[in-house]
């Protein structure tokens, strides 16, 4: 482990304020946003608050959406803020989402544990590979 001090914006309630700030600049695709619908943003938190929580499935986050336990994670954890997208909304929604947009929220933690000494223990250096980090299976990312 490193011997750093850790960084208050490294804690979980700021990085997900930074995935929650790059989803919000997210544009909506769809064509009509009622007020009554769920927004992008609260769809987006919600699959990622899914993932997050490693539910196994769609299918076993929606049995459980409607579960005190989850509203009340979804809501303070996650800024979840209206309603929690079922299943096949949740695809509806995303399924035409540019999944390069999703790159970005990856990039601004990936930068920030950098900066913060985090990845100091995954540097890798073998032949022609300097400056890099092993990291997520074995994934080569450059510095």
């Amino acid at each position: 482990m490193p011997d750093h001090k850790p960084r208050k914006h490294l804690c979980l309630d700021s990085m997900i304020q930074m995935i929650y700030d790059s989803f919000d600049s997210i544009p909506d695709h769809r064509p009509n946003r009622r007020k009554d619908k769920i927004s992008l943003l609260d769809t987006l938190m919600s699959a990622f608050a899914m993932m997050h929580l490693k539910y196994p499935s769609l299918l076993e986050f929606d049995r459980e959406r409607e579960t005190e336990e989850l509203k009340f994670n979804l809501k303070h954890l996650y800024r979840v803020q209206g309603r929690i997208p079922c299943d096949t909304y949740m695809r509806s929604t995303l399924d035409p989402v540019d999944p390069g947009a999703m790159r970005e929220p990856f990039k601004l933690l990936f930068n920030e544990v950098q900066r913060g000494g985090g990845l100091k223990g995954f540097r890798f250096s073998c032949a022609g590979l300097k400056d890099h980090y092993l990291l997520l299976d074995a994934a080569v990312f450059d510095i």
